[in-house]
């Protein structure tokens, strides 16, 4: 069973959750700080399944993480988020790894009517930065290798590429090595 304590450090103050010298805690945030900061850990590494790790309010922005087993991850968008008055920020992780087949993989927002900007992206897969061009290259050539594939060997193919996020990041990690 976790045991409850209070912790001050740098003028924060806040109470953590502990099992056996290790911040843990099943049924809640293992770590809350008195201006609303939650923070989840699960046997020492920053964990929460169907939200996020991390939920900071520093007052002029808020800030997202979602981690899985410590490392930055979503698979179902997004894994870092800060919004702004007039801007958000959304990074895309796999595994600790900026990563983003469907589109870029860092997108930062503007919603200031009175001085409008575009939105400023960035391409990664597998951590290694994409120009556009070269980004749509990349998915491209690996939707032909796929398809290729998947005529030669439907049956099999089938279940490890629609089956297996992890072989599709590792088909996509050997074919941008090729392409660019």
């Amino acid at each position: 069973m976790s045991v409850r304590s209070n912790f001050s450090y740098d003028d924060k103050k806040g109470e953590e959750w502990r099992l056996n010298g290790v911040l843990h805690r099943e049924d809640g945030p293992a770590r809350t700080y008195s201006n609303g900061t939650k923070q989840y850990y699960k046997h020492g590494y920053l964990h929460r399944i169907g939200g996020p790790a991390v939920e900071a309010n520093y007052g002029y922005c808020t800030k997202t993480v979602y981690y899985y087993e410590g490392k930055i991850h979503n698979e179902k968008g997004p894994a870092y988020i800060e919004r702004w008055c007039n801007s958000e920020l959304l990074k895309y992780f796999e595994n600790d790894t900026l990563h983003h087949l469907q589109g870029p993989a860092i997108i930062l927002r503007y919603f200031s009517k009175k001085y409008p900007r575009n939105n400023d992206v960035q391409y990664f897969i597998n951590g290694k930065y994409y120009t556009n061009k070269n980004f749509e290259k990349v998915i491209k050539t690996a939707k032909k290798f796929i398809s290729k594939l998947k005529q030669k060997r439907r049956n099999k193919i089938k279940n490890i590429i629609y089956e297996s996020t992890t072989n599709c990041f590792e088909i996509c990690k050997i074919i941008s090595e090729y392409c660019v």
